[in-house]
């Protein structure tokens, strides 16, 4: 069994249970699946697919979850990156993990845009 496998059963199993709560959101498990196929469907619409390596350069926001779980669901490889990290760490991380597409943090005000429930959308940009 895979994480995106455990991701999906998860969502299946426990639908209106919080999975992630960040600042004064809360995201249910219903919520962050529809969150993590929109992305998925844009990602792939975008070529990411199975085996692509996806550089992911995000803070500890719910769009990293998102992002993680969408490329999983692709059967892509996330390549995570940290945020803190010099341009010579990147470059040779990125050098080393030959990237496909990159997923740089999103604006502060994409990522704070609110669905009718109130919980954040994935703002990420690739």
């Amino acid at each position: 069994m895979n994480l995106g496998k455990m991701f999906a059963d998860s969502c299946s199993t426990y639908k209106d249970n919080r999975a992630l709560v960040y600042e004064n959101s809360r995201i249910t498990f219903s919520e962050m699946d529809r969150a993590v196929n929109s992305l998925a469907n844009r990602l792939k619409s975008m070529g990411i697919g199975k085996g692509d390596k996806a550089a992911l350069m995000l803070p500890n926001t719910p769009e990293f979850p998102i992002t993680y779980f969408a490329c999983q669901k692709l059967g892509a490889v996330a390549v995570t990156l940290n945020v803190m990290s010099t341009s010579h760490e990147l470059n040779t991380s990125s050098t080393t993990a030959t990237r496909r597409r990159s997923s740089p943090r999103p604006s502060r005000r994409a990522a704070s845009r609110r669905s009718g429930t109130g919980s954040p959308r994935a703002g990420t940009s690739c």
